[in-house]
């Protein structure tokens, strides 16, 4: 797959989620996670290949995935907690969660129906249409990411902040090698993400659970033992 191929596709995919989300109750876990991802992919292809686009493109895309992204991370933080949390704990989290999740939508909602975002739609569907570039030094590009993932992921050591920042390269990494057809690379970048990843949804569960009813201390502990050893398995994962 060339990357201009795989950036019309991913393009495509924004637009039927946009129309998902528009049709149904927004918030859909699947149509935003999906969403969330083809946008993803779209930021990264023009990150690494700036020549395809402008700046004013990127800066509406990455609002648009903090749209989302307020969503989905709501739902996992929600996933997450209630994995672990003992029933009384996670219903004295549960209603925070929720406003967060409700609060995002409502913002979702808002965006969906402005003229900002049909310009957004518009501004990717062009982008589509246009002429395919002669030379984009795909495999320079695509060794770049990657090594800028691996550098990211060997300093970082069991630094979450870090670990955050090589996980978003490593994704970057991911998604250069799906655009340019390295299925090997892309395999293992997105192995690299996905334990990343999981380590990344412990820790900010983690953090929730600083501040809980006294009466509930005990359970806390139990589920930030749970949590801590999730994180530990993440990253021996690597």
């Amino acid at each position: 797959m060339g990357v201009r191929t795989y950036l019309v596709a991913q393009v495509a995919t924004v637009v039927a989620t946009d129309r998902e989300l528009r049709a149904e109750t927004p918030g859909t876990v699947d149509s935003v996670h999906d969403a969330r991802v083809a946008v993803r992919r779209v930021r990264s292809v023009l990150r690494i290949f700036p020549e395809l686009s402008d700046d004013d493109l990127a800066e509406a895309l990455s609002t648009w995935s903090d749209r989302l992204g307020a969503v989905r991370e709501a739902e996992v933080l929600a996933q997450s907690l209630s994995e672990v949390c003992s029933t009384a704990l996670w219903q004295s989290l549960a209603g925070q969660v929720a406003a967060e999740r409700a609060a995002g939508l409502t913002a979702l909602s808002g965006d969906l129906s402005s003229e900002k975002h049909r310009r957004l739609l518009d501004e990717l569907e062009a982008l589509a249409l246009r002429p395919r570039e002669r030379s984009l030094h795909k495999a320079r590009r695509l060794r770049h990411a990657a090594k800028v993932a691996g550098k990211r992921l060997r300093a970082a050591g069991d630094d979450p902040e870090r670990l955050h920042r090589a996980r978003k390269a490593a994704k970057r990494a991911r998604y250069a090698a799906e655009a340019v057809g390295d299925a090997e690379q892309a395999d293992r970048w997105e192995d690299v993400q996905d334990a990343l990843g999981d380590h990344h949804d412990s820790v900010i569960a983690l953090r929730r659970l600083d501040d809980v009813p006294a009466g509930l201390a005990a359970d806390a502990e139990q589920a930030r033992t749970a949590l801590r050893e999730r994180a530990a398995a993440a990253l021996e994962r690597l």
